[in-house]
């Protein structure tokens, strides 16, 4: 008998009631065995989503939003379970891979995907910070003012609450005029590897923070990373190149980026980056902060080639192309 978790997290801003969850896992039908577990701190995700691959569980659900979903796929790549197919009930703040894949925001549709839908698997991105252990991502992982902007709204909780996406709105006026861009050295480039980093986004799907496509030429099986810089002058200056980073981004929209040839912007591809900043850079991965990269302490950003199962909608997408069984 095949076996379906949930796993929910009771502090998401719009948490589903246990209950309410146990009714959508319902409509499976009694050839399922059900269980939905709530965790009980940031951890929880990544510490049941490992236990239940590791018991052998054929769908686990991420109740929450992308930082949830990003510890239950972390736990489940830990179990070395490639054959566990991960979904999502959004129920977060942004709710970017839902928006990205066509998830439902309805409890009951989206776990009907474990019949109706489809899995296929993916990469993972990889983020390693000195010798610390290493971070996967399903989304991406960024750096510089963005990274600062989550860790401030991160420290107001309760801002979030009330404010949604508009949180990082409020937290982004008080930064720019506070964070600067960081010197930087980049392994990708041997003409010229010194940069100045205001944002920089390492994607290895296409939408960010579900209003741009910044690595927009991004697939999820093909082995690579997307990275889009954006680089701004030292001093007062920069505080111009980075509100006109802003505002491009803003009107640009979901427009991709992979062709615009702004000054100070660039994008690349490949199957791995290492940056090493000369000052604090600050890392956020899908929508959490990570942690603040210490000056000359190395940053690797690398993809981890079709490393989890993903159930989505049985549509197509530009992201995917291989059908799993």
């Amino acid at each position: 008998m095949p076996r379906a978790v949930v796993i929910a997290n009771p502090a998401s801003r719009r948490a589903v009631p246990p209950a309410m969850l146990e009714a959508a896992l319902a409509v499976l039908g009694p050839s399922w065995e059900t269980e939905v577990k709530v965790t009980r701190d940031s951890d929880g995700p990544t510490i049941l989503g490992r236990h239940e691959a590791e018991q052998g569980a054929a769908v686990i659900f991420a109740c929450g939003g992308d930082g949830t979903l990003n510890g239950v796929i972390n736990g489940v790549r830990q179990a070395g379970r490639r054959d566990v197919a991960v979904g999502l009930i959004p129920a977060g703040t942004a709710n970017v891979w839902a928006h990205e894949a066509g998830i439902p925001a309805d409890p009951l549709a989206a776990v009907l995907l474990a019949q109706s839908g489809r899995t296929v698997d993916v990469d993972l991105g990889v983020v390693q910070v000195g010798d610390e252990p290493e971070r996967r991502f399903l989304l991406m992982c960024s750096f510089g003012f963005d990274a600062a902007v989550v860790r401030r709204v991160e420290g107001r909780p309760a801002l979030k609450r009330r404010l949604a996406q508009g949180a990082f709105v409020v937290a982004g006026a008080g930064a720019v005029a506070i964070e600067r861009p960081v010197p930087a050295t980049g392994d990708w480039d041997e003409v010229r590897p010194e940069r100045s980093v205001f944002i920089g986004v390492a994607g290895n799907s296409r939408l960010y923070g579900g209003v741009s496509q910044l690595t927009s030429d991004a697939r999820m099986d093909d082995g690579l990373l997307d990275l889009a810089l954006f680089e701004a002058r030292q001093g007062a200056i920069g505080i111009l190149d980075a509100t006109t980073h802003l505002a491009r981004g803003m009107a640009r929209g979901k427009r991709p980026w992979h062709d615009h040839r702004a000054a100070r912007f660039e994008y690349r591809r490949g199957p791995r980056f290492t940056l090493t900043p000369q000052a604090p850079l600050d890392v956020q991965v899908d929508g959490e902060f990570f942690t603040r990269v210490q000056p000359e302490e190395p940053m690797r950003l690398s993809s981890d080639p079709m490393a989890i199962r993903l159930l989505v909608p049985d549509a197509p997408s530009p992201l995917y192309g291989q059908l799993s069984s």
